[in-house]
């Protein structure tokens, strides 16, 4: 289990999900602030029942939570495509407590990651994300993802009630 450094000097570990995770990541979820959730469906992260349906299918995945000490503070995924046409394909999503932003765990649970599909033999990652999201767009760049479209006005923010830009990037492993 990795130990990382963060640039405020605190120390977060990053390991594999193990269902007794789950309520470690339903309290993080629950202490998001509605800012830092704009534009990540607060209605489905901030609702155990829901949260309890999505992580109960998390066994063809690849899921990862960072840790400070026992309290869970980022959960990334790989949604791993089932059709034999989609093979090797996985859509990547992540998620950073608000209290652990700008400090490079993002960037290093996504380097873990792209290490850990391609071990698994995955060949790309996709993801989504909310133009106006450019810390989060930082992040995918840096590990190596690449702009590969923008769906214009396709994603719905509660915050604002507008439609904004989602933009597709992706890597090759």
């Amino acid at each position: 289990m990795p130990l990382i450094a963060l640039k405020n000097g605190r120390e977060v570990s990053i390991r594999l999900y193990f269902p007794d995770d789950f309520q470690g990541v339903v309290a993080m979820f629950a202490c998001f602030s509605d800012d830092a959730l704009r534009y990540d469906g607060p209605d489905v992260l901030k609702d155990e029942a829901k949260l309890k349906e999505w992580t109960s299918k998390l066994n063809r995945d690849i899921v990862f939570v960072a840790l400070d000490g026992d309290r869970v503070v980022g959960f990334a995924e790989v949604f791993a495509e089932t059709s034999s046409r989609l093979r090797g394909i996985g859509m990547y999503a992540i998620y950073i407590h608000q209290d652990y932003q700008n400090q490079g765990l993002g960037l290093q649970v996504t380097e873990l990651v792209l290490e850990e599909a391609r071990r698994r033999g995955f060949h790309r990652l996709t993801l989504g994300v909310v133009a106006e999201h450019k810390a989060a767009i930082r992040v995918y760049e840096r590990a190596g993802f690449q702009h590969e479209g923008r769906m214009r006005e396709a994603y719905f923010a509660d915050h604002d009630q507008k439609y904004h830009d989602n933009l597709i990037m992706g890597i090759i492993l």
